[in-house]
């Protein structure tokens, strides 16, 4: 039986809340029967949510009822946004709002591909998986967020998890 080892993930892939404009607070609903204190619609910004984009209860998410927040994470999606709008943010205008939540959506879906790939990487030595990571990151640099094929990267994502080596490979750490 081989040793587990612990993926951490790198720099692009984890949150740094400090350099977003709060996208996770707004953008994605909230059920309160998923850990998040009330039911919030998408697209609208959390009342705790302030000004410069911190939490107002950060201190006390679980004794508010707000454990979902505790254990969510974008991959670093936010602040890859947060860049790509340089100096803007939702509340700009209406236009912008759509536009950056359009982005947050689909980011949010890619670095969620790349960080199970990058899990993945760290148990099965497999260079699909790696070039596969490499690939995704490549389009999330260099291709506006709007004309990926976030749909295609996943079916072939899930295919390559899939795989029989790279399942049997994983299903041997449980």
């Amino acid at each position: 039986m081989s040793a587990r080892r612990q993926a951490v993930l790198p720099a692009q892939l984890r949150a740094d809340c400090a350099a977003c404009t709060g996208l996770c607070c707004v953008v994605p609903p909230f059920d309160a029967v998923q850990g998040f204190g009330f039911d919030k619609p998408a697209h609208t910004p959390c009342p705790h949510l302030c000004g410069d984009f911190k939490c107002g209860i950060h201190a006390q998410l679980v004794d508010r009822g707000f454990r979902g927040c505790t254990v969510f994470d974008c991959h670093g999606a936010g602040q890859r946004v947060s860049r790509l709008f340089a100096g803007q943010d939702w509340r700009d205008s209406a236009e912008t709002a759509q536009q950056m939540f359009a982005a947050y959506e689909q980011m949010r879906n890619l670095h969620d591909l790349m960080a199970l790939l990058y899990t993945a990487s760290v148990h099965v030595d497999d260079a699909r998986l790696t070039a596969q990571l490499e690939s995704i990151e490549h389009q999330c640099k260099h291709t506006p967020p709007d004309q990926i094929d976030a749909a295609e990267l996943k079916r072939t994502t899930m295919a390559l998890l899939a795989d029989p080596s790279i399942r049997a490979a994983l299903q041997a750490l449980r």
